[in-house]
């Protein structure tokens, strides 16, 4: 929460949101299970938050989640998109990260 508080929270658009757990009501940049509008729209967020836990996963396969980064600050956000890169590339070579069954987006779904 508070690397959102101080971080991510601070670069999203006027209008841009994001997905939280229960620990995020009350911040109105982002949406939670109660804010859903109905079941299905709480099971996709459910879902939605479960591929956002698999990548995490997939990152700690790297150990940047979890090590003290014992070199220059300057140099962390270099090894950590690295440790992104490399689980992109996972991806789009076919390894499956977390299917969201029947979701489709409201934005980019005509």
């Amino acid at each position: 929460m508070t690397l959102f508080r101080w971080g991510l929270k601070l670069l999203l658009s006027l209008m841009e949101k994001v997905i939280g757990d229960n620990g995020y009501v009350g911040d109105e940049a982002c949406i939670t299970p109660k804010d859903a509008t109905s079941d299905q729209h709480r099971l996709a967020m459910k879902e939605l938050r479960k591929r956002h836990e698999t990548i995490n996963g997939k990152l700690k396969t790297f150990e940047c989640l979890r090590n003290q980064w014992r070199h220059s600050l300057d140099k962390h956000h270099i090894a950590f998109r690295a440790c992104l890169v490399i689980v992109q590339l996972c991806i789009e070579n076919g390894r499956e990260v977390y299917s969201v069954e029947g979701y489709s987006d409201p934005i980019f779904d005509y």
